[in-house]
């Protein structure tokens, strides 16, 4: 029985509010490994992330049983709350 096969790979970019400047370069490596750790999760494995100061580039395949906007949810509500734990 033939059976099809799909891979959808995401790039999905966002920033911090309104654009500030407060990924600093100390926390970019554990926020790094904070995403890959919160897409794996959700069965979305993160290929590539990385951050600059004031925005996030998450590379990901999708799952198949989670929706593209379950997967954004987690990752941008996951990375916000992990900041806010940081502190200012």
């Amino acid at each position: 029985m033939p059976q099809s096969l799909a891979k959808i790979v995401v790039h999905l970019v966002f920033s911090t509010r309104e654009r500030r400047p407060l990924i600093l370069p100390h926390i970019r490596q554990d926020l790094e490994a904070f995403l890959v750790g919160i897409s794996r999760t959700v069965n979305s494995p993160a290929i590539c992330v990385k951050t600059v100061t004031d925005h996030v580039h998450v590379l990901f395949s999708l799952s198949r049983t989670h929706t593209l906007a379950k997967v954004v949810e987690e990752l941008k509500g996951g990375s916000s709350k992990w900041m806010k734990t940081r502190g200012p």
